[in-house]
């Protein structure tokens, strides 16, 4: 799925639809789609408003109702609406009293579970809708948010992304005007969505307010309780010229005000004054990853975290540690491991899972007192007993707060797209399934086809797979840089764990369409509303009818898959990766710490790591 090429005549979205299938029927789970309504608020916005229109239109979401209230204006809006008002499911052209006024008398007009305004100069993005109505349904969220796309002149300057945890919506910190609100942490208005029974509960917009009545709202939305849910899908693209009305705003200035009048009308006391009046002027990280080998492979889920940090404008040092035999002692080694990063300068230090390195806890403690450091381990049992007081963040992989890394270059290669499977010497109507994990392979490979048909087509992990199992079984290696083709051409990936590597793998099938089946417990188990019959496997005798229903079904298996790239790209982008470690490094305190900026955003294309730095000897 693109997310967007558009500049003001290129004809690129909203002008040509990204190339991909039709929306399945249903949800995952089989319930209808949620119904979607969109209020347009008008006036004078003639030059971009077909933009507006066809965003939503280009949607190919099966109930969505657009209503535009435009305060009769006086340029070529009104031959615009004429054109396009047998799509539309309801126009007003009337004078109005400013546009909280016209909102919320659209907002009276709309019938949709889940509503949002769309002012006439920004866009939805491709696939805004169904990726905001697959996380309302998987997660029971009261508000969906998601990234919002910045155009400047016509051309992508950043993406930015709401940088607040899953769950209720932060009163405290939206009062905060300067040491919260004004921080970039929270939303620019058009990546929102809600429930109609929450904007129906706190009574809609004020009129009195004609700059900053969405932020009055959130104060609204957050004292009721609201639940908040974070997708990694763009989900508005906000146009940033000289005629919209914020555009000589001062920051601040109008919600201050708003923020004093609510601690007053509700018995709460103001906070105080943040000491920083400029606290979104943070610097750019420089950070250093700490690998056990290479990471050009690009295998570990740190050379993939990597990545998703890279893109939110952060400096990466991978640096990775030798194979050999070390030429001195622990402690030798460990001195010029904090000697190389000291060179280096880093902000943090990020630092893979150490377990089978001799010495690693103690290197971790004495990195970690020179520099904020973080340990991604990959389930429990690192540090061992005895050295967990190493003073770095311990973050387990396997927990889901920090979900998988899936490059942005992925998803928008495949966007759910069936790969080519003749570059794999693959039959392209046959129905293919790949085992990976730490566990037997080869075994699991052979329980598996004994008990599926031939027209099933097995391909085992190279690493792990020992012998082949039987004739027409293919060996492969998701080691491999060019692993994404081959995932691209599988129709189910099993993976016999739930470790790091294996749910790093599954979430990448997922982002190519391949449908991810883990046996046991794993990190994703939350993140995909699955329906009964296709939750997690115990057995292989489990995993192996799930496979034999899907292979007889290939409509459902397809409709199933379809959903999968779509919910990869909520859940397991690389924008969602770095969501997870930053509210991560924020609630322990790291990013205050080392004065980064509280603010996500990413750069306008996937940045490319360097190369690592070479390992010394020794080291």
């Amino acid at each position: 799925m693109s997310l967007l090429s558009h500049s003001p005549g290129s004809r690129g979205w909203p002008y040509r639809s990204p190339a991909e299938d039709a929306l399945p029927p249903t949800l995952p789970d089989g319930r209808a789609w949620p119904s979607i309504s969109i209020v347009t608020p008008s006036f004078n916005q003639g030059e971009y408003i077909e933009d507006c229109l066809l965003s939503v239109l280009q949607q190919g979401y099966p109930v969505v109702e657009h209503i535009v209230m435009d305060a009769a204006s006086p340029d070529r809006t009104g031959s615009v609406l004429d054109a396009y008002a047998p799509r539309l499911a309801h126009v007003t052209r009337a004078p109005d009293a400013g546009q909280s006024d016209a909102i919320n008398k659209g907002m009276a007009l709309a019938s949709g579970d889940i509503v949002t305004w769309l002012n006439a100069d920004d866009m939805l993005a491709p696939g805004a809708l169904a990726a905001a109505a697959l996380a309302f349904s998987s997660t029971g969220a009261d508000m969906v948010a998601g990234g919002c796309t910045h155009l400047f002149d016509g051309r992508v300057g950043f993406h930015h992304l709401p940088g607040v945890a899953h769950g209720p919506l932060p009163l405290a910190d939206i009062l905060d005007v300067d040491g919260g609100w004004r921080t970039g942490r929270f939303f620019f208005q058009p990546e929102v969505l809600f429930t109609r029974t929450l904007w129906e509960r706190v009574g809609g917009l004020r009129t009195d307010l004609h700059l900053a009545m969405d932020y009055e709202l959130w104060l609204r939305f957050a004292h009721a309780g609201a639940r908040l849910h974070t997708i990694g899908h763009p989900l508005a693209i906000y146009r940033r010229h000289a005629g919209q009305k914020t555009a000589v705003v001062e920051e601040g200035r109008h919600e201050r005000p708003l923020a004093a009048e609510f601690c007053h009308c509700h018995g709460m006391a103001a906070p105080p004054a943040a000491a920083d009046p400029r606290p979104w002027l943070g610097r750019n990280l420089r950070i250093l990853t700490l690998h056990t080998a290479p990471p050009e492979r690009r295998t570990f889920p740190l050379a993939r975290l990597a990545e998703a940090m890279a893109e939110a404008w952060a400096e990466i040092i991978p640096m990775h540690l030798s194979d050999g035999s070390p030429a001195r002692s622990v402690e030798g080694r460990i001195e010029v491991i904090c000697q190389r990063i000291g060179w280096q300068s880093p902000d943090l230090v990020v630092v893979e899972d150490l377990r089978a390195w001799s010495g690693s806890a103690a290197m971790v403690a004495s990195v970690a007192e020179r520099w904020p450091t973080v340990v991604l381990t990959d389930g429990p049992g690192w540090p061992q007993d005895g050295q967990k007081d190493t003073g770095a963040h311990i973050l387990d992989l396997t927990a889901g707060a920090v979900p998988p890394a899936v490059p942005r270059s992925l998803l928008l290669a495949c966007g759910g797209e069936r790969g080519d499977r003749t570059a794999l010497h693959l039959p392209e109507n046959a129905f293919i399934v790949a085992v990976t994990g730490t566990a037997d392979c080869a075994g699991a490979a052979a329980a598996l086809s004994a008990a599926l048909d031939d027209h099933v087509c097995l391909m085992v992990d190279a690493p792990l797979a020992g012998a082949v199992v039987r004739p027409g079984v293919r060996v492969v290696d998701f080691d491999d840089p060019g692993r994404a083709t081959v995932l691209a051409g599988m129709n189910v990936l099993v993976a016999l764990d739930g470790g790091a590597r294996s749910v790093q793998l599954l979430a990448e099938a997922a982002g190519v369409g391949a449908l991810p089946l883990c046996l046991g417990p794993s990190a994703l188990d939350a993140l995909w509303p699955w329906p009964d019959d296709l939750r997690p496997p115990d057995t292989l005798a489990d995993a192996a009818a799930v496979l034999v229903g899907l292979a007889g079904d290939r409509c459902r298996a397809r409709h199933l898959s379809l959903h999968m790239a779509r919910l990869a790209g909520n859940t397991v982008s690389t924008f969602s990766a770095w969501h997870g470690l930053f509210v991560l490094l924020r609630e322990r305190g790291v990013l205050n710490a080392i004065g980064a900026r509280d603010k996500i955003a990413f750069r306008p294309q996937p940045a490319l790591l360097p190369q690592s730095l070479p390992a010394w000897p020794g080291l």
